[in-house]
């Protein structure tokens, strides 16, 4: 084979390789680019979960935890006007209206895309399921832990265990120490970690069935929310 044919294939060649080496560069950016925005999206959530905190009830003596101090969009299911039309305004439909849910742009999509979504979204309410019941039940735990041990405090003072100074003392450091039982309790059942996980896993399913215009379109409704 002549040496300038040589020459020109041995081009062609080095020309392919960096096309496919540049379109796989190329891939891998963007891929990164929306792993990370994923990333930007669920580190929003835990930072609407942080800013919920437990409450605790002087006078009755009983914690409340508004939402189980779960972001709207980890409480998210399709009992809501965005996959039934229910008409009504259900608690479902308040989180669901403060939710990514609102951010999606649903005349935009086409009915296999809608479907999809409903179904990503059944999948993750059922995930989150085993979540909102341990939490439910380590917040009727630490109440009743609480109330027991007021009880017992009670006792103590009618029977002249302790002083009434010693009381009051112990009644001033209940709050603290039964919201640090129950933070420790959720940290323990991994319920903010969890949650977390199984949201991303809902953003990952969502940004696959969405094009990317409508993916830079819902990402940018609800991080710049």
């Amino acid at each position: 084979m002549p040496k300038f044919i040589k020459m020109k294939l041995f081009n062609s060649i080095l020309l392919v390789a960096l096309m496919f080496l540049g379109a796989c560069n190329k891939t891998d950016n963007t891929l990164i680019i929306r792993d990370q925005q994923i990333s930007n999206l669920v580190a929003k959530s835990e930072s609407e979960c942080n800013t919920i905190q437990p409450k605790f009830d002087v006078k009755t003596k009983t914690i409340s935890y508004h939402q189980f101090g779960l972001s709207n969009n980890y409480l998210i299911n399709t009992n809501n006007a965005f996959f039934q039309n229910t008409g009504s305004n259900t608690n479902e439909d308040v989180i669901a209206r403060n939710s990514i849910l609102s951010k999606i742009n649903w005349n935009d999509l086409s009915n296999t895309q809608r479907n999809k979504i409903e179904l990503v979204v059944e999948s993750f309410a059922r995930q989150q399921t085993g979540n909102l019941q341990h939490s439910q039940l380590i917040i009727a735990f630490v109440n009743d832990s609480a109330h027991t041990f007021i009880k017992k405090q009670n006792q103590r003072l009618d029977q002249n265990i302790i002083s009434k100074i010693q009381y009051d003392q112990i009644m001033t450091d209940i709050e603290d120490t039964f919201l640090t039982i129950l933070r420790s309790m959720y940290v323990e059942q991994k319920i903010l970690i969890s949650s977390s996980t199984n949201y991303r896993c809902l953003l990952t399913e969502i940004q696959n069935t969405l094009t990317e215009k409508q993916w830079e379109e819902f990402f940018s409704c609800v991080y710049n929310k």
